[in-house]
């Protein structure tokens, strides 16, 4: 999704994916997380990471072959 510049404590990537396995939403310096997908029906998630200690972040998506998702970041007013 790209490089950012902190000017919020918290950030939130809204995720959504249909298609078999799991999608892996990584956060530089704060780790990698995965959504299970499923392969009949399309499953939402909403996830809040810290990036207040960071001057810096990049969120990245990563899927298997099959996948489809779709994702937003948020970045609530400081």
């Amino acid at each position: 999704l790209g490089q950012f510049r902190v000017e919020s404590k918290f950030i939130k990537v809204y995720l959504t994916c249909f298609g078999p396995g799991e999608v892996l939403i990584s956060v530089d310096a704060v780790g990698k997380f995965p959504l299970p997908c499923n392969q009949t029906d399309i499953v939402p998630s909403e996830n809040q990471f810290q990036v207040s200690d960071l001057k810096s972040y990049s969120v990245a998506i990563e899927s298997a072959v099959g996948q489809r998702w779709a994702a937003t970041l948020a970045i609530p007013k400081a």
